[in-house]
């Protein structure tokens, strides 16, 4: 019985919460002390989306070169560094993690692309 109740007392004392509960925490914290101008917010962020649109049009689409893609990755890079500090100090929303994702996923093609220099399919590497 003794060793029971010093047992329990050891396991109250500890925080047993899950990694779900504890990412829960974190995400409420967030959604509730990140405020500011949500109309703003969105603006910045859809102006940042746009960037990355144009820049993997322009750099990274059907006809790439070497230096080209080199520029992108160094812009990606700053467009990855906007929208981490968007994501980190905002409200969060489905535009700033879709954002967030979109830039990741664009410096992932951007790199796959660098990568492989051969012109096959769909797209025409410039020498």
């Amino acid at each position: 019985l003794v060793w029971g109740q010093s047992a329990a007392a050891d396991i109250q004392s500890k925080d047993l919460a899950t990694p779900v509960e504890k990412a829960k925490e974190a995400v409420s914290k967030h959604l509730t002390t990140n405020t500011g101008d949500a109309a703003a917010d969105e603006e910045e962020v859809q102006a940042l989306r746009r960037k990355m649109q144009q820049v993997m049009w322009d750099k990274v689409g059907i006809i790439r070169s070497t230096p080209d893609l080199e520029a992108a990755g160094a812009e990606l890079a700053g467009l990855q560094a906007e929208a981490e500090g968007i994501y980190k100090s905002r409200k969060l929303t489905l535009s700033t993690m879709a954002l967030r994702n979109g830039v990741a996923t664009a410096q992932s093609i951007q790199e796959a692309a660098a990568a492989n220099p051969v012109s096959k399919g769909a797209h025409f590497m410039q020498r």
